[in-house]
């Protein structure tokens, strides 16, 4: 059977990261969040990212010891051999990779829907069209072969990384930074600690990122070195930018603002700069290309993974011989990411997403307690138990919502 080849150095997958964290994320979430915790959107994001960080460790000491595809899956396999809840977990993961997807390509319909409306254009496009017509030409890309995409997706995380980067200095330069700050500090009093952990619940899931990573650790190179370190650069990287976006977008417009924009990131550009071009409603759109792209790669290598396993049909675990890529389990992710697209709104979608993944992590803390205790990895337990503890938290806070 031909095999996925490790040609991905530490530096593309840190990068790789980075450009899934972001676009899956600020880009497209910003406002939500705001909705949630006004002028407290700092300290959501940094309860996300410190949620994010014990998952990362944790993910990053099983990817090194286990660097194949369909991480969580072959996890919890390893620490209780019991194939059906692998399984369970697998299928899982890989929903919440497809889900995500859809998350990003209606986001992608907003600033795409945006931008015609910028430039004033009569062209009217149904958004199913451009969801659709999208999906394929990334799917294609996919396809073509892992370090072709590896090259887009690295591209595109300098493009984003430098949008976040204008946005912050046009609002040093003509915002109210000193004023945003001190709103974000007394807001610590002012607004409801529920708020806060409501808008972390859905900041958390612009930092779902690193999950994508560990399921293309059968892809780089040295991975005993390569995969902790790039997780680590990308998440720091990608929580030091979103603080920066945060009190940035403070300064500019207020989070009522925020909340209510369709494309908020592009409004606080405009605000700050007085520059009229769609830069950032540009950018907005590549990185949300960027996220789904790498879910598409991520879905369809745990599909892969599972199969490959024995865990569903070998027919999932087919490799091209000339792109090196899984063709079926590629073609059958972008398949379900178009249903799931066209049907369930944005907010729904992305709390389906962060309440799956919130689970899978959980479980995943637990699996590496679990090796611990058999001598099979080597990481101190206190991080993943703060990990679990923090999950259920957000876990039990968003079901307190829905009682």
């Amino acid at each position: 059977m031909t095999k996925l080849k490790r040609t991905i150095s530490w530096k593309v997958f840190a990068l790789y990261g980075l450009g899934n964290i972001l676009g899956a994320g600020i880009y497209v979430l910003v406002g939500e969040v705001a909705a949630e915790s006004g002028n407290a959107l700092i300290w959501s994001f940094l309860a996300a990212g410190i949620v994010a960080l014990f998952t990362a460790l944790t993910y990053s000491a099983l990817a090194t010891k286990y660097p194949v595809s369909a991480g969580a899956a072959v996890y919890t396999e390893r620490a209780f051999m019991n194939k059906y809840l692998s399984t369970l977990i697998g299928l899982s993961l890989a929903f919440t990779g497809i889900v995500s997807a859809g998350v990003l390509l209606r986001g992608f319909d907003r600033y795409f829907q945006q931008l015609l409306q910028t430039f004033d254009l009569s062209l009217s496009v149904p958004s199913w069209i451009v969801i659709l017509s999208t999906l394929l030409i990334l799917t294609i890309i996919a396809l073509k072969g892992i370090k072709e995409s590896a090259f887009m997706v690295v591209s595109l995380t300098l493009l984003e990384a430098g949008g976040l980067i204008a946005i912050v200095v046009y609002a040093v330069l003509n915002g109210d930074i000193a004023s945003a700050t001190i709103d974000s500090v007394r807001s610590l009093s002012s607004v409801e600690p529920i708020a806060i952990l409501l808008g972390g619940f859905l900041a958390f899931y612009a930092f779902i990122g690193f999950e994508d990573m560990v399921n293309i650790a059968e892809e780089v190179k040295t991975p005993s070195t390569s995969i902790k370190k790039g997780m680590i650069w990308a998440l720091v990287l990608a929580s030091i930018l979103y603080m920066a976006t945060a009190i940035a977008s403070l300064s500019v417009l207020s989070s009522a603002e925020l909340a209510s924009s369709k494309a908020p990131l592009a409004s606080v550009f405009q605000q700050a700069s007085g520059i009229s071009f769609p830069v950032i409603t540009l950018i907005g759109l590549f990185a949300v290309i960027n996220g789904v792209l790498a879910q598409i790669i991520m879905s369809s290598r745990v599909l892969y993974g599972l199969a490959r396993e024995g865990w569903l049909t070998k027919k999932l675990a087919n490799v091209s011989k000339v792109q090196r890529t899984p063709t079926l389990a590629t073609l059958l992710s972008s398949f379900v990411i178009a249903v799931g697209a066209l049907i369930l709104p944005l907010a729904t979608l992305a709390k389906i997403t962060s309440f799956a993944l919130l689970i899978i992590f959980s479980v995943v803390q637990v699996c590496a307690l679990r090796l611990i205790k058999l001598k099979k990895i080597n990481l101190n337990k206190i991080i993943p138990i703060l990990g679990l503890i923090t999950n259920l938290i957000i876990i039990a806070v968003q079901i307190s919502t829905f009682i």
